[in-house]
């Protein structure tokens, strides 16, 4: 089960990319930023190391 601040958080998400002109481009760019922010911090800890 989802936590409840979880489930609030991508319903305000939700909501934000409803506004948008197409909601479904700016979801994919959305999600897309994320994973390469998980991808790249790995490498900038061991750049820091």
């Amino acid at each position: 089960m989802t936590k409840t601040k979880d489930t609030a958080f991508f319903e305000s998400k939700l909501l934000e990319f409803i506004a948008e002109e197409d909601p479904l481009l700016s979801m994919l760019q959305w999600m897309t930023q994320k994973l390469v922010e998980v991808e790249v911090a790995p490498v900038e800890v061991i750049r820091e190391a």
